[in-house]
């Protein structure tokens, strides 16, 4: 997976909205069935989620498991959360597709951080280990990964 720092959640925090802008909504749980529109992901970046997005297909063993296993990972006491699972249905032929969005920290610059994993690739590990690389506040568990 790539890793993309963009330096806009700096600026993003001082954007005052336009007062007669309706009020954004939020999802009220951590699983969601639709795409988030950039200004959602901007706002749930801003409190310090992290946005793991996952495109599947109905007829796609792997895609069940990963999402299966996500929904695990955000109802899990050490992600609960921080996490916001996106679930998406896709026509692309590489599924499952995992696109995790973070933060990396860079000194005292926090910019935004993205890991992406298609097919073959989305494991429990990789999914786990780019969670614990982007999390603002990772689980304990993630340091005993590397330990």
């Amino acid at each position: 997976g790539g890793f993309a720092i963009a330096p806009y959640v700096q600026q993003a925090a001082f954007v005052q909205p336009a007062a007669n802008a309706p009020a954004l909504q939020l999802p009220d749980t951590n699983i969601v069935d639709y795409e988030l529109t950039s200004q959602q992901e901007t706002a749930l970046l801003q409190q310090g989620k992290t946005i793991v997005k996952l495109e599947y297909k109905l007829n796609c063993q792997n895609c069940f498991e990963t999402k299966g296993f996500l929904e695990q990972l955000a109802n899990n006491q050490q992600f609960k959360g921080q996490i916001v699972v996106e679930e998406v249905l896709s026509p692309s032929s590489e599924l499952p597709k995992v696109n995790i969005l973070g933060f990396a920290i860079a000194g005292n610059q926090i910019g935004i951080a993205q890991k992406s994993f298609t097919s073959a690739n989305v494991t429990q590990d990789n999914i786990v280990g780019a969670l614990c690389d982007v999390m603002l506040q990772p689980p304990p568990q993630c340091a005993l990964r590397n330990a």
